[in-house]
């Protein structure tokens, strides 16, 4: 995302990062969005964009490198500090994640499977 410390980005925007140099697009965005529910039901006090990373495979394509940093605080309230979306704001429930599965390869069913 080419972003600084500095900048916040949103889910939605990693997203359309995989869409744009992923070798494998719908199995990273989909995997993006089971870590969104992860960091939501964990309580993850370390989502930002620094903790998600990506693996260089092949001739300028890349691969959702595997979760990392993750620090879970159950006792807080659930608030991602990564938006979902720069219309949607912070995840703050299942459902919010539910509706917008479909940004991430998912229908209804799928995402409702996951959890």
């Amino acid at each position: 995302l080419q972003a600084s410390r500095d900048e916040d980005r949103s889910y939605t925007e990693i997203a359309d990062a995989i869409r744009s140099h992923s070798n494998q697009p719908t199995e990273d965005v989909r995997q993006l969005w089971r870590r969104l529910v992860l960091n939501l039901l964990i309580t993850n006090v370390d989502d930002h964009l620094q903790n998600h990373g990506f693996l260089h495979v092949e001739r300028g394509l890349w691969r959702l490198a595997p979760a990392f940093d993750i620090n879970p605080f159950p006792d807080k309230d659930r608030e991602s500090k990564t938006w979902l979306s720069e219309q949607d704001g912070p995840i703050t429930d299942v459902h919010m994640l539910v509706a917008r599965a479909q940004y991430f390869a998912l229908d209804e069913t799928q995402a409702l499977a996951v959890l």
